[in-house]
């Protein structure tokens, strides 16, 4: 459709991804013009949207091209109130994929720090066990305490 072809959304294959839009934002220029323009017109043009799912928001930022950290929090809160003020207005979940940085002494920190943390309303934290098992952790929720977690396997077919 028009609204594809312009801002290059591609429709993805396969029966898991039928329905699906996927946006490449390789700089933090392109993810603020994906979040600020493009999905509010891709949302109000489809309709019927009830999950937007970023992955990785971070790794923009880890490009290197950005040194202010004013400049960097401001980005980040901007993208992070659409985020919510989209999800509000179009009765919608917003899934943001967050990457994480080890810090010496202090051990697994978000990429995108306080300023992200701020703002999100729940986090679940996946890591590694062993083999195919990784631990889903509660960090962060208003009906969930804090450090409720289960340990889950991951396969071809899905969560078990």
């Amino acid at each position: 459709s028009g609204i594809n072809a312009e801002y290059g959304v591609e429709m993805s294959g396969g029966s898991s991804a039928d329905n699906c839009l996927i946006q490449l934002c390789t700089s933090v220029e392109l993810l603020v013009k994906c979040v600020m323009k493009e999905l509010p017109l891709l949302l109000a043009q489809r309709g019927g949207v009830k999950v937007v799912a970023l992955d990785s928001i971070a790794a923009p930022f880890r490009t290197g091209e950005m040194v202010d950290g004013v400049q960097r929090a401001r980005i980040i809160r901007s993208i992070g109130q659409q985020l919510k003020h989209l999800a509000v207005q179009w009765e919608l979940c917003v899934v943001v994929v967050n990457q994480a940085t080890d810090v010496p002494g202090q051990g697994s920190q978000p990429a995108l720090g306080l300023t992200w943390g701020y703002l999100v309303n729940s986090r679940v934290r996946i890591e590694r066990v062993e083999g195919p098992w990784r631990r889903v952790t509660v960090d962060k929720a208003g009906a969930v305490r804090s450090g409720t977690g289960v340990d889950v396997t991951i396969t071809g077919t899905g969560i078990s």
